[in-house]
């Protein structure tokens, strides 16, 4: 996944959707607001990952403009095709660069693990073949990093699992389901257990 500062992208214009938004009390201006309310460690690249949590539907040209930060984007952390800092390369960042001054985190951090290809971890071959892949679809290889690929693998950071009380997959969401299906299914999921 790709995250960087984004207070760095509104100062250098890099995400144009958010910065000259047509609506100063539209969508963007609102969660530009939000976000500016939170945490001054507060990462996402030009916002657009807390569209997927349901503030706002991202358009079609919001879309692409999503795409178009990425571009030019440099002195990130994280990079795509499995570049991401591993272990304690990821804690001495975090403790001397980002937020820096000695942080130590007070929380448990986990470790990098695969959910495709040859180490895959056992918990995702589990869950990936307890339910029915999400496309018939892959992907090209030429863009994958994973061997060998195949037609239950995980397409993207944001394909969902249930997984119900007893340790049993109940559905499998596409990455781009709407989070109000995914609010749906569950809901419905649950409603067997109020009639018990």
């Amino acid at each position: 996944m790709l995250l960087c500062d984004w207070r760095a992208h509104l100062q250098t214009g890099l995400c144009q959707g958010l910065k000259r938004s047509r609506d100063p009390w539209g969508p963007e201006a609102r969660l530009e607001l939000l976000v500016r309310a939170m945490i001054p460690q507060f990462w996402a690249c030009c916002l657009f990952s807390l569209f997927l949590v349901g503030f706002a539907q991202p358009t079609p040209k919001q879309q692409q403009m999503k795409v178009d930060c990425y571009k030019g984007v440099t002195g990130t952390i994280y990079e795509y095709g499995a570049l991401a800092l591993n272990g304690e390369e990821y804690i001495q960042f975090k403790q001397y660069v980002r937020p820096g001054g000695g942080f130590v985190p007070n929380f448990q951090l986990f470790e990098k693990g695969d959910v495709n290809g040859e180490k895959e971890q056992k918990v995702f071959s589990f869950l990936k073949n307890s339910c029915p892949p999400t496309s018939d679809f892959l992907g090209s290889s030429s863009q994958l990093f994973w061997e060998p690929m195949k037609v239950h693998d995980i397409r993207w950071n944001f394909e969902k699992f249930l997984v119900g009380p007893d340790g049993v997959p109940i559905i499998r969401w596409f990455h781009r389901a709407s989070i109000s299906t995914v609010k749906s299914d569950i809901l419905e999921y649950m409603k067997q257990f109020k009639s018990k």
